[in-house]
Protein backbone atom coordinates (compact mmCIF):
# COMPACT_ATOMS: atom_id res chain seq x y z
CA UNK A 1 0.00 0.00 0.00
CA UNK A 2 2.97 2.35 0.78
CA UNK A 3 4.76 1.56 -2.64
CA UNK A 4 0.96 3.06 -4.24
CA UNK A 5 1.29 6.34 -2.54
CA UNK A 6 4.64 6.84 -3.40
CA UNK A 7 5.44 9.62 -6.47
CA UNK A 8 8.14 11.06 -8.13
CA UNK A 9 11.16 9.72 -8.70
CA UNK A 10 10.06 7.18 -5.71
CA UNK A 11 7.39 5.80 -7.15
CA UNK A 12 8.89 4.82 -10.54
CA UNK A 13 10.15 1.42 -9.16
CA UNK A 14 13.82 1.28 -10.20
CA UNK A 15 17.17 0.99 -8.64
CA UNK A 16 18.76 5.10 -8.99
CA UNK A 17 21.52 6.86 -8.68
CA UNK A 18 21.47 8.74 -5.74
CA UNK A 19 22.18 12.28 -5.83
CA UNK A 20 24.76 13.98 -4.74
CA UNK A 21 24.34 17.79 -4.92
CA UNK A 22 20.72 18.05 -4.31
CA UNK A 23 19.62 18.75 -7.94
CA UNK A 24 17.33 16.54 -8.64
CA UNK A 25 13.84 17.07 -7.53
CA UNK A 26 10.22 15.55 -8.19
CA UNK A 27 7.27 17.51 -9.34
CA UNK A 28 4.42 15.30 -7.44
CA UNK A 29 1.52 17.82 -8.05
CA UNK A 30 0.48 20.62 -10.42
CA UNK A 31 0.77 22.93 -8.15
CA UNK A 32 4.33 21.50 -6.84
CA UNK A 33 5.34 21.72 -10.94
CA UNK A 34 4.10 25.12 -10.97
CA UNK A 35 6.47 26.36 -7.90
CA UNK A 36 9.22 24.68 -9.54
CA UNK A 37 8.59 26.36 -13.12
CA UNK A 38 8.15 30.07 -11.51
CA UNK A 39 11.27 29.22 -9.32
CA UNK A 40 13.60 28.16 -12.44
CA UNK A 41 12.12 31.69 -14.69
CA UNK A 42 12.46 34.03 -11.50
CA UNK A 43 15.93 32.54 -10.42
CA UNK A 44 17.21 32.29 -14.10
CA UNK A 45 18.10 28.91 -13.33
CA UNK A 46 19.72 26.50 -16.05
CA UNK A 47 17.39 23.32 -15.61
CA UNK A 48 16.28 19.90 -17.56
CA UNK A 49 12.74 18.68 -17.19
CA UNK A 50 12.24 15.33 -17.69
CA UNK A 51 8.58 14.56 -18.50
CA UNK A 52 8.04 10.54 -17.74
CA UNK A 53 5.22 8.26 -16.88
CA UNK A 54 5.52 5.55 -14.40
CA UNK A 55 3.82 2.81 -17.54
CA UNK A 56 6.39 4.25 -19.99
CA UNK A 57 9.25 1.34 -20.54
CA UNK A 58 11.36 4.43 -22.95
CA UNK A 59 11.17 7.00 -19.82
CA UNK A 60 12.22 3.48 -17.56
CA UNK A 61 15.00 2.97 -19.44
CA UNK A 62 16.41 6.37 -20.04
CA UNK A 63 15.56 7.77 -16.19
CA UNK A 64 18.60 6.18 -14.65
CA UNK A 65 21.11 8.28 -16.96
CA UNK A 66 18.83 11.43 -16.33
CA UNK A 67 19.58 10.99 -12.80
CA UNK A 68 23.48 10.26 -13.64
CA UNK A 69 23.45 13.61 -15.40
CA UNK A 70 22.39 15.26 -12.07
CA UNK A 71 25.84 14.33 -10.19
CA UNK A 72 27.88 14.80 -13.55
CA UNK A 73 26.56 18.69 -13.61
CA UNK A 74 26.26 20.13 -9.82
CA UNK A 75 25.35 23.49 -11.14
CA UNK A 76 22.64 21.98 -13.30
CA UNK A 77 18.79 21.47 -11.69
CA UNK A 78 17.05 18.34 -12.94
CA UNK A 79 13.23 18.08 -12.32
CA UNK A 80 11.39 15.07 -13.35
CA UNK A 81 7.47 15.42 -13.64
CA UNK A 82 4.86 12.16 -13.43
CA UNK A 83 2.51 13.61 -16.59
CA UNK A 84 -0.08 11.93 -14.87
CA UNK A 85 0.99 13.26 -11.63
CA UNK A 86 0.64 16.39 -12.84
CA UNK A 87 -2.07 16.59 -15.69
CA UNK A 88 -3.06 20.17 -15.91
CA UNK A 89 0.69 21.82 -16.04
CA UNK A 90 1.49 18.46 -18.71
CA UNK A 91 -1.61 18.27 -20.88
CA UNK A 92 0.94 20.23 -23.65
CA UNK A 93 3.23 16.85 -23.44
CA UNK A 94 2.19 14.61 -26.86
CA UNK A 95 5.47 11.94 -26.09
CA UNK A 96 6.89 10.41 -22.89
CA UNK A 97 9.60 10.85 -22.45
CA UNK A 98 10.31 14.53 -23.74
CA UNK A 99 13.15 16.42 -22.40
CA UNK A 100 12.87 20.35 -21.84
CA UNK A 101 16.35 22.29 -21.70
CA UNK A 102 16.68 25.46 -19.72
CA UNK A 103 19.32 28.26 -19.73
CA UNK A 104 19.08 31.49 -17.28
CA UNK A 105 15.63 31.01 -16.87
CA UNK A 106 14.06 30.53 -20.32
CA UNK A 107 13.48 27.52 -22.25
CA UNK A 108 16.16 26.79 -25.20
CA UNK A 109 15.60 23.57 -26.62
CA UNK A 110 13.30 20.40 -26.48
CA UNK A 111 14.55 16.52 -27.35
CA UNK A 112 12.01 14.11 -28.01
CA UNK A 113 12.38 9.96 -26.71
CA UNK A 114 15.23 8.56 -25.34
CA UNK A 115 18.72 8.74 -26.24
CA UNK A 116 21.78 8.70 -23.68
CA UNK A 117 24.41 10.06 -25.76
CA UNK A 118 21.88 12.65 -27.12
CA UNK A 119 20.61 13.35 -23.74
CA UNK A 120 24.23 13.99 -22.46
CA UNK A 121 25.30 16.14 -25.12
CA UNK A 122 22.54 18.48 -25.00
CA UNK A 123 22.63 18.70 -21.43
CA UNK A 124 26.30 19.58 -21.33
CA UNK A 125 25.51 22.26 -24.25
CA UNK A 126 23.47 24.41 -21.91
CA UNK A 127 25.70 24.00 -19.32
CA UNK A 128 28.48 25.46 -21.19
CA UNK A 129 26.30 28.36 -22.47
CA UNK A 130 25.08 28.87 -18.45
CA UNK A 131 25.15 32.00 -17.03
CA UNK A 132 26.74 33.56 -20.22
CA UNK A 133 24.35 36.21 -20.90
CA UNK A 134 23.64 37.49 -17.94
CA UNK A 135 27.77 37.42 -17.98
CA UNK A 136 27.94 39.44 -21.60
CA UNK A 137 24.91 41.56 -20.79
CA UNK A 138 26.69 43.13 -17.43
CA UNK A 139 29.83 43.47 -19.06
CA UNK A 140 28.67 44.70 -22.09
CA UNK A 141 26.59 47.29 -19.57
CA UNK A 142 29.83 48.10 -17.65
CA UNK A 143 31.66 49.21 -20.77
CA UNK A 144 29.15 51.05 -22.50
CA UNK A 145 28.81 53.18 -19.10
CA UNK A 146 32.71 53.96 -18.72
CA UNK A 147 32.55 55.09 -22.35
CA UNK A 148 30.20 57.40 -22.22
CA UNK A 149 31.52 59.19 -19.01
CA UNK A 150 34.70 58.76 -20.38
CA UNK A 151 33.94 59.85 -24.34
CA UNK A 152 34.53 63.72 -25.37
CA UNK A 153 31.75 62.88 -28.08
CA UNK A 154 29.09 60.20 -29.31
CA UNK A 155 30.16 56.81 -29.49
CA UNK A 156 29.95 55.11 -33.31
CA UNK A 157 29.61 51.74 -33.37
CA UNK A 158 29.94 50.06 -36.71
CA UNK A 159 28.92 46.26 -36.90
CA UNK A 160 29.45 43.62 -39.43
CA UNK A 161 26.92 41.78 -41.46
CA UNK A 162 27.84 38.83 -40.00
CA UNK A 163 25.49 38.20 -37.15
CA UNK A 164 28.08 36.15 -34.97
CA UNK A 165 30.57 38.51 -35.45
CA UNK A 166 31.04 42.41 -34.37
CA UNK A 167 33.35 44.21 -36.45
CA UNK A 168 36.32 46.48 -34.27
CA UNK A 169 34.34 49.34 -32.94
CA UNK A 170 35.19 52.60 -34.16
CA UNK A 171 35.57 54.88 -30.85
CA UNK A 172 35.03 58.64 -31.55
CA UNK A 173 37.21 59.20 -28.37
CA UNK A 174 40.44 60.08 -27.86
CA UNK A 175 39.91 60.18 -24.00
CA UNK A 176 39.75 56.49 -24.05
CA UNK A 177 42.44 54.85 -21.77
CA UNK A 178 43.88 51.88 -23.26
CA UNK A 179 42.48 49.74 -20.89
CA UNK A 180 38.91 50.99 -21.40
CA UNK A 181 39.88 49.99 -24.83
CA UNK A 182 41.08 46.51 -24.27
CA UNK A 183 38.24 45.60 -21.82
CA UNK A 184 35.78 46.81 -25.25
CA UNK A 185 37.82 44.84 -27.68
CA UNK A 186 37.72 41.33 -25.25
CA UNK A 187 33.82 41.88 -24.95
CA UNK A 188 32.98 42.63 -28.67
CA UNK A 189 35.27 40.03 -30.15
CA UNK A 190 32.72 37.77 -28.20
CA UNK A 191 29.54 35.78 -30.04
CA UNK A 192 26.84 38.20 -30.38
CA UNK A 193 24.26 35.17 -28.67
CA UNK A 194 22.86 36.56 -25.69
CA UNK A 195 24.01 40.28 -25.70
CA UNK A 196 21.71 43.00 -25.06
CA UNK A 197 21.06 45.33 -27.77
CA UNK A 198 22.63 49.31 -26.89
CA UNK A 199 19.18 50.52 -26.35
CA UNK A 200 18.90 47.21 -23.37
CA UNK A 201 21.45 48.57 -21.56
Amino acid sequence: MEDKEKKGLEGAGLCLPVNRHGNLKSASSDQDFKDVLLQIKSSKTTAVINYGASWCRVCSQILPTFCRLSNNFPKISFIYADIDECPETTQHIRYTPTFQFYRDGERVDEMFGAGEERLHDRTASINQGAGRSQSHRHLAREAFAVFQSSASRPISIEINPIPSQVSQATLLSESCSRQVWRIASETWSQSLSGWPSLTDL
